[in-house]
């Protein structure tokens, strides 16, 4: 499934909520709700997997060279988000340059980080994909890679970025090939499961703060169902269509 659609625009705008809340509201209002939001970074990282393939085949072997390839295929995916993240950028270096007399202090990038680190790793699997023409072989590598940066990260032996970057993306490559739905009312089946997983992560997010426990939940099981639920739902509408095309959310 590689066709985006506005239920799926929707959870980028919960995600988006989901953080600013996390980095924000929830310092001024000291609930422990919702305090996982680091969560929603893992859920851009899968959606963005999952419209990897469909970009991917856009632009290898039609932009001349493979160099000039890689480099439409990153363009493609930032442009959406360079003023933004240029402003954030600026504004960032202001604080940092008046709060600690320097600009080299590592937390200047405490709220930047994702874009930088989602384009390394969406370049890591261009070039993977590049070379390894084979389907079933790409996807045995993404499984490994897979399985080896979840263990790291949900392990505890690094929170990096780019291992996330490296799983959660590889999770959303590999079930963009998952067939869809093939049945009479697929589409009140997808809607139901959809809305079901949805409320699930909403209550796990409220009640269950526990990083060993939702974190394996939300990203080996309900992201990518909600994911996968939702683009079998045909649903459009004009504001999330909007959104899309202007990546506001998400690389």
């Amino acid at each position: 499934m590689s066709k985006r659609n506005s239920l799926l625009e929707f959870t980028r705008l919960l995600a988006a909520l989901w953080v600013m809340y996390f980095h924000g509201l929830s310092l001024i209002t000291r609930t422990s709700h919702f305090t996982n939001g680091y969560l929603a970074v893992d859920y851009f990282f899968i959606l963005t997997g999952f419209f990897f393939l469909s970009s991917f085949f856009k632009f290898s072997g039609k932009s001349g060279t493979f160099f000039i390839g890689l480099i439409k295929f990153l363009w493609s995916r930032f442009k959406g988000l360079a003023i933004t993240f240029g402003i954030c950028l600026i504004f960032s270096i202001i604080y940092y340059i008046q709060v600690f007399s320097g600009i080299f202090n590592e937390s200047i990038w405490g709220y930047l980080w994702y874009v930088p680190h989602c384009l390394a790793v969406l370049g890591i699997y261009y070039i993977l994909k590049s070379i390894i023409k084979n389907e079933q072989l790409f996807n045995v590598i993404t499984i490994i890679l897979v399985v080896i940066t979840l263990f790291i990260t949900l392990s505890g032996i690094s929170t990096y970025g780019i291992f996330r970057g490296i799983a959660g993306i590889g999770i959303g490559i590999l079930i963009s090939q998952i067939p869809k739905l093939n049945m009479k009312k697929s589409n009140l089946i997808s809607l139901c499961a959809f809305i079901i997983l949805l409320a699930m992560t909403v209550i796990i997010s409220i009640y269950f703060v526990n990083p060993l426990f939702e974190g394996p939940i939300c990203i080996m099981l309900l992201f990518p169902s909600i994911i996968y639920f939702g683009s079998n739902v045909n649903f459009s509408n004009n504001i999330m269509n909007n959104m899309e095309k202007s990546r506001a959310f998400v690389v």
